[in-house]
């Protein structure tokens, strides 16, 4: 066989082998390597300072036996640092931010430095996923584990304490409760309602979503449910603008929101406050 048509024969083969081993290369750096992440318990230096986090949000609580309120900020919203933030410290009040790792980088979202300020401030952090992906049918078990372990390691890697899940959308399966119970000590979902006190199942946590077409008297009556039946009300924030988004609260509305529980005599509280009240 002449060398020419040798030459021609070989190559596309080569090109093959070397197009899908770069392929293969690619797709290794955008996937996480599920059986290669480190324990989410060696993944911080400062455990110490965690414990510590931990201890002073339980120790400046004290239940005084009526309804709880708690400000839960899902996504962590740039808006949420730069509206909600300050408005809830006029009143003196912390909220609880659930923070979606991946999603930090992107634009319109909070930066660490400032939740890491915020909870210098008194506030709590969860884990809300890596990637806020809701739709069970697209996470294999792998993925799973990754969304709900790695979000831990990153967040207690900047020395965080993360020891709540929120599930994105409020989203849950079999799974999914399985895992959160491997990894946190509670999970919160989107289900609308009233939490006893004590907590009766710290892994279904209900949260009252907060919508553009939610009224100040929808606000009243949950107040009012949450005081006479003495149990914990979490109000669910998204965005704090006038974007119009279907989850979206304008600045004057939150104000007025947090002026009414401010009016209604109930606690304001974080969700390690509560759940640890026995």
């Amino acid at each position: 066989m002449k060398p020419k048509l040798l030459l021609w024969m070989i190559a596309p083969a080569v090109l093959l082998i070397l197009v899908t081993r770069y392929i293969a290369d690619s797709s290794a750096e955008e996937l996480p390597n599920f059986t290669d992440l480190p324990q989410y318990t060696l993944a911080t230096v400062a455990k110490n300072e965690i414990d510590q986090v931990r201890q002073e949000l339980i120790a400046s609580f004290e239940w005084k036996r009526g309804g709880v309120v708690t400000f839960w900020f899902d996504d962590a919203w740039m808006s949420q640092y730069t509206e909600g933030y300050k408005l809830l410290a006029d009143y003196g009040y912390k909220g609880s931010l659930a923070v979606p790792t991946g999603l930090l980088k992107y634009e319109g979202y909070i930066k660490w430095w400032q939740i890491k300020k915020l909870q210098f401030e008194g506030w709590e952090i969860s884990a809300h996923s890596v990637s806020h992906e809701c739709d069970p049918d697209v996470l294999t078990a792998d993925s799973l584990e990754y969304e709900l372990r790695y979000s831990k390691i990153e967040i207690l890697s900047h020395g965080l304490l993360a020891d709540n899940y929120v599930a994105p959308c409020g989203v849950t399966n079999e799974a999914l409760i399985a895992l959160a119970k491997t990894y946190y000590k509670s999970m919160r979902t989107s289900e609308p309602g009233i939490n006893s006190i004590p907590v009766g199942d710290p892994y279904f946590i209900k949260a009252n979503a907060i919508f553009a077409t939610t009224t100040i008297d929808d606000i009243r009556g949950l107040l009012t449910e949450a005081k006479l039946a003495r149990g914990w009300l979490v109000l669910m924030f998204h965005q704090i603008d006038d974007s119009g988004g279907e989850y979206a609260v304008t600045p004057e509305f939150f104000q007025e929101i947090v002026a009414e529980v401010s009016k209604s005599d109930l606690q304001v509280a974080l969700p390690t406050q509560v759940i640890t009240i026995k």
